[in-house]
């Protein structure tokens, strides 16, 4: 992964994509005041504030579809990839909101986990597991 970043450099910039909003006329307008560059990250942690390609981040969900193994090279141990993706919450009840957003009912070691049908339904299937990200992405 040659394009991820917590703190994007500068020669990336132009690459950004260009958010937008639907403005008070009706129109597309670019959207401001989301996204700030420079901008140089103090909390590293992987669901706030990591930037990436979509090619990136296609590699790292191959390598958990792998488990853990991307190019034939191990990255992870099948084992870690096991517990990121089953539940490890037990039976403590995650919130509504949570849930009605489709992120899952129970958490692993780093995603949300459909492990029952319930409120958020659409296209999903009991062992899903993801997370979403900022501007209504999903993973």
């Amino acid at each position: 992964m040659q394009d991820t970043y917590f703190s994007l450099p500068q020669d990336k910039y132009p690459r950004l994509a260009t958010l937008y909003k639907i403005g008070s006329d009706g129109r597309l307008t670019p959207a401001t005041g989301y996204v700030q560059y420079p901008k140089v990250q103090t909390y590293f942690s992987g669901g706030a504030g990591l930037i990436s390609t979509a090619a990136d981040y296609s590699r790292f969900a191959r390598m958990l579809l792998n488990m853990g193994e991307l190019d034939g090279q191990r990255i992870l141990s099948r084992k870690a990839v096991e517990l990121m993706t089953s539940n490890s919450i037990g039976d403590i009840m995650v919130s509504d909101g949570f849930r009605r957003n489709g992120l899952g009912d129970k958490f692993g070691y780093g995603f949300g986990i459909r492990t029952e049908r319930g409120v958020f339904d659409e296209l999903e299937s009991i062992g899903i597991y993801g997370w979403d990200g900022v501007f209504y992405t999903r993973f």
